[in-house]
Order: structure tokens, then C-alpha cells, then sequence
């Protein structure tokens, strides 16, 4: 019987397993990700990224769904200083 190779989303955990050590390259890579992120809001806001569904241009959503997944974790990270 064949092997099957694993899926995207477990390689991809496992090449970030053990790799975030320190409180610093957790907050590092948030920065990082974060600065992506507005990136990507703001092209959505100006048009220039439009994310589709069936056809459906649901970038409205995927503006809201952005702010609202920043603003979590940035309050996580927030929490997280604050009880350290």
C-alpha cells in the first residue's frame, strides 16, 4: 500500500514545532504576521485584493474577519506582556 505524503497544514506545524523558543521570537513573528496582515487590509480596503466565493466578491467579509483576528491577538500579546 502506498504512502500517502502528509497534508500542507501538518507539514507545515511541523516545520514551526520547536521552533518559537522565546517569548521574544513569539513576539517577533506576530510582528511580522501582523505587518502582512495590514498589508493585505489595506488592499482590500483600496480594492486592489478582492476575494471571491462562488462569484461572490466577499471582501467586505474578509476586511471584517482581518480587523476583528488582529485586534484579538494583539490583545492576547497584550495579556500575555502584562501577566509576564
Amino acid at each position: 500500500m502506498p504512502v500517502k505524503a502528509p497534508s500542507m497544514a501538518l507539514r507545515r506545524r511541523g516545520a514551526y514545532h520547536g521552533v518559537m523558543k522565546t517569548d521574544a521570537q513569539v513576539l517577533q513573528r506576530w510582528r511580522d504576521l501582523r505587518a502582512m496582515l495590514i498589508d493585505q487590509l489595506d488592499m482590500f480596503e483600496k480594492g486592489s485584493l478582492v476575494l471571491r466565493s462562488n462569484g461572490v466578491n466577499i471582501s467586505a467579509a474578509a476586511v471584517t474577519d482581518l480587523k476583528r483576528s488582529i485586534l484579538d491577538f494583539d490583545a492576547l500579546i497584550t495579556k500575555g506582556e502584562a501577566d509576564a
